[in-house]
Order: structure tokens, then sequence, then C-alpha cells
């Protein structure tokens, strides 16, 4: 081998290693950045509990709840993004699908429901969504990779297959997202944390009433405390022995709109 081959070969493996390095951090930044519910330590202490995979499968809606979600869909439909920016959906009777995320140009879309399937396009994509009750917690329950590749096996019989979508009580669970229908935002009174709430990513999280919480997101579980002050407006969020203290300007509640830093939550009624 000569001197530039050599130098060639450490040259690609420095790239490859470079490379890890990167994919490490940006897993790093987007799964513990917050380190909120989870403490932002999952890896270093264990305090996931990993479930078994859940063999995947989907039941159709029937026909009732088919006539429920076509009297439903139509309105505003208001979520974040997991940077904890605002955007909407907007479902118009005549079949036209507008999303506007603050700051940011309208993207215009059209959406049609038929035999169960709710399809959304543009002039690149189609996005096309099944009935079913199997969506409400579907994205809690199944790990993150494995979901990605059941979805692509479905979409060899159902092409551009985007996932499950249902509405109940207001909120609708649209593939990989929950948002909530505006006029549904105040049906909660904001002032009590108790209760489960559901992600805009569609993880989970219960607020037991013995100051206890439990977190899910894609079959990892965590377990830690909490203390609520409402007329200080703080919470404190304890995990694995170390609390996170969060003041007004971090958390807080409006409605059925709970956020922690970034990460935002619909009351589940």
């Amino acid at each position: 081998m000569t001197k530039s081959e050599k130098k060639s070969g450490k040259n690609t493996i420095l790239i490859i290693v470079v490379l890890l390095v990167i994919a490490a951090a940006a897993v790093y930044f987007i799964f513990f950045r917050n380190g909120g519910l989870t403490g932002g330590s999952e890896k270093k202490n264990n305090t996931a509990e990993t479930q078994k995979a859940t063999e995947f499968s989907i039941t159709p809606a029937d026909e009732e709840d088919a006539a429920l979600f076509t009297d439903s869909l139509v309105g505003v439909w208001t979520s974040y993004t997991e940077e904890g920016e605002p955007y909407t959906y907007s479902f118009e009777k005549d079949g036209s699908l507008h999303y506007q995320q603050e700051g940011k140009d309208s993207k215009e879309y059209t959406y049609s429901f038929e035999d169960g399937l709710l399809t959304v396009k543009d002039s690149k994509r189609t996005h096309v969504y099944q009935l079913s009750k199997d969506a409400v917690g579907m994205m809690a329950r199944l790990h993150n990779g494995e979901w990605q590749n059941d979805f692509a096996i479905i979409a060899e019989d159902i092409p551009n297959f985007g996932g499950c979508v249902y509405i109940a009580d207001g909120i609708m669970y649209l593939g990989d997202k929950c948002m909530c229908k505006n006029d549904a935002l105040d049906d909660f009174d904001g002032k009590s944390l108790e209760g489960e709430w559901v992600g805009v990513v569609g993880d989970t999280v219960d607020f037991a009433a013995d100051g206890s919480y439990t977190y899910i997101k894609n079959a990892d579980t965590f377990k830690g405390s909490y203390a609520v002050d409402f007329k200080k407006n703080t919470l404190d969020i304890t995990i694995n022995g170390t609390t996170n203290a969060h003041d007004k300007d971090s958390w807080g509640i409006s409605g059925r709109i709970l956020h922690i830093g970034k990460q935002y939550y619909f009351k589940v009624l």
C-alpha cells in the first residue's frame, strides 16, 4: 500500500468517526435537551423501563366511527412542533386544508376521506391515514425505529401510509402527531395538573394525586414525582434524585394546553 493510499484510508476513518460523533450529539440534543419529565438522563442511570415490542396490528374503525370522524374533522386544529412552535391545520368543508406555522408562509393541501382512509396531498406528496381507534396512544407504546419499519410494511398495501388517525374528545391523533380542536381548547379550567395528558408527538404523562407521575414515550416508561404550587406558579419535577425547577416563565397551563419547557401537552378529558 502506498503512502497516498494509507493517508486516504486514515482520512476516510477520520470522516466516519466525525460523522458518528455528530450523529450521537444530534440524538442527545433531540431526546435530552429539555431535561423535563425524563430528567435528561435516560441512558446514564436507567430510569427508563423499556417494554417489549408490541405486535403491530391495526383494527379499522367501523361505520359509526367514520361518521363521527367526518362530523368532527372540519375546523381549526392547534398543535406545536418539537421546538415548541405553534401551528394550525384548518380543514375546510370544500376539501382544502391549510397549514400555518407561526411566522412562516402557509402551505396548501387537499384532503379526502373515503373507505376509512384520510388522504392528504399537495403537489409533491401524498399521505394516507387509516381511521382506527389504535391511533390513540399508538406513538407512546411503539418503539422508535420499529414503528417506522411497521409503517413501511403497511405502505406496501396502502401506498403512502402515514399512520392512523382518530378523533376523541376534541383531540386528533394523526400519524406521529397530536392536535386539539380550537373550539375544545378551553374545555378544561387549568386549575389542576392531575390526570392524563397527551403530547404533541404522541407521548403521554399521567400526574397522580399522590404526587407521582408516569411518562411514556416510544415504549420507554419514566417514573418520578412532582410538586406544583399554583399560587407561586412553580412546578418541580423530580426524577432519579434530581429536581428540575420550573417557574412561570418555563411552564404553565392554559385551558387544555400544558407546557413544560418546549414540550406541549393536551389534557385528556
